[in-house]
């Protein structure tokens, strides 16, 4: 008799503990899929720019942006930092604002310089002799694409050229897509425009 009693009590804690278990592991579940619901999906504008796809307003704004990246890889920049700029334009009637991109490169040299001409010149940008300036401080060129012009201003940073005694460049390029000026614009005086860039310093 004792015997049935102890068996049956045996089997009466095994089937609570199996309850209990079963129980536990059931609520444990429900607990960590609302913990992971909770957790909110990351969307693509969230994530930062220089980490995601870049959105463009259209494909010209596309080729000016890759354009300066490439040239941004040539210079060896280790952060390509891409910002809105616009510079006068100078035709032989007039002189227009050319909205667009820059970006600018620091303490470089005349090498870097002439690397970045020469992509131009190899990738269908041609010399244009009105934009082409040179002084004592620097020199400032102009470049004529098929729908997209550029301008590439070197300026010598003398300051830092006479402390380390090495030559020191620093490298302004401004790229905007040009359209023909109509009969109205071609009135506009070369002094009224200006060149501006944004969030750069040099």
């Amino acid at each position: 008799m004792r015997t049935k009693i102890t068996a049956l009590f045996t089997a009466f804690i095994v089937i609570l503990v199996g309850f209990l278990g079963v129980n536990y592991i059931s609520n444990t579940s429900r607990d960590t899929k609302g913990t992971q619901s909770e957790v909110p999906e990351t969307t693509s504008s969230e994530i930062p720019e220089n980490q995601s796809v870049r959105l463009f307003e259209n494909e010209i704004d596309y080729e000016i942006d890759n354009l300066l990246r490439i040239l941004g890889a040539i210079a060896e920049l280790q952060i390509i930092e891409i910002v809105d700029a616009s510079f006068a334009w100078n035709t032989p009637d007039s002189s227009t604002e050319i909205v667009g991109k820059g970006l600018i490169i620091t303490n470089t040299s005349s090498k870097v310089e002439e690397a970045l001409l020469v992509y131009l010149e190899e990738n269908g940008f041609e010399q244009d002799a009105i934009n082409l300036e040179a002084d004592t401080s620097g020199r400032k060129y102009g470049y004529l694409g098929s729908h997209i012009v550029c301008i590439v201003r070197s300026l010598i940073d003398k300051e830092v050229a006479e402390a380390t005694k090495t030559e020191a460049l620093n490298i302004e390029i401004r790229c905007g897509e040009f359209e023909e000026p109509s009969a109205e614009e071609n009135g506009l005086n070369q002094d009224e425009t200006t060149d501006t860039i944004t969030n750069l310093t040099p």
